[in-house]
């Protein structure tokens, strides 16, 4: 009785001071944080991939373009954009895909962002989805294959499919990392969860915003 009382009368719990020495040093020295941040993640914390994922797309808005960057194009797009109206973007955009990418761009500049929000957006928006991916899988397979030979192949499998997505790739690219964040997403309900409805529709929107996640609708119907 007098531990449990001692233990509510405690300011800071071991796991508090954790998480405010991994947050505080994560703010000043990110780098050398990351992998406590990650053990935070991995412990079922949902703060950590969040704050990461702030990380990473402050890393994406101070990105300067150099010659070859698909972001340069979409700065370009950004100028244009702001003098048409909404109904104008389609048929300003070459192919479908283009519009979802150009709809978002033409968003923020409507509400008054500069341009360096259009890498920040994408970024957050591919590894919010991306680490929720990794969150709910670790949780998963911890848990269901815990004494089973098949955890490390699933694991293995996954956390592939997670380094796929490039950061620069992310920035500059914005639409094939997005679109494939959203594939995996799509992938884990159908092949972890049985949910086979909402993992096609997000692989179908996956589809909508860059081509190349079609692949993966002909794989879930033919293999």
């Amino acid at each position: 009785m007098y531990k449990k009382n001692l233990e509510k009368n405690t300011p800071l719990s071991g796991r508090s001071l954790s998480r405010i020495f991994t947050f505080l040093g994560f703010i000043f020295y990110p780098l050398y944080f990351i992998p406590l941040l990650f053990w935070h993640i991995l412990k079922g914390e949902r703060w950590p991939y969040i704050l990461f994922t702030l990380f990473i797309g402050a890393l994406a808005y101070l990105i300067i373009p150099i010659e070859g960057m698909d972001i340069i194009g979409y700065y370009d797009a950004f100028d244009t954009l702001k003098n048409l109206s909404f109904k104008e973007i389609f048929d300003y955009s070459d192919d479908v895909t283009r519009y979802f990418t150009f709809s978002v761009i033409w968003l923020l500049e409507v509400i008054g962002f500069s341009k360096e929000m259009i890498p920040f957006t994408f970024v957050i928006a591919t590894y919010l989805i991306l680490l929720r991916v990794f969150f709910y899988v670790i949780d998963d397979y911890k848990v269901k294959f815990l004494n089973t030979p098949k955890k490390i192949f699933i694991l293995i499998f996954w956390v592939i499919l997670f380094f796929e997505v490039g950061f620069m790739s992310s920035a500059s690219g914005l639409r094939n990392q997005l679109s494939f964040s959203i594939s995996l997403l799509g992938l884990y309900l159908i092949l972890s969860k049985n949910y086979t409805f909402k993992g096609l529709g997000l692989l179908l929107v996956a589809a909508l915003i860059h081509p190349s996640a079609i692949l993966f609708i002909f794989l879930y119907f033919f293999f």
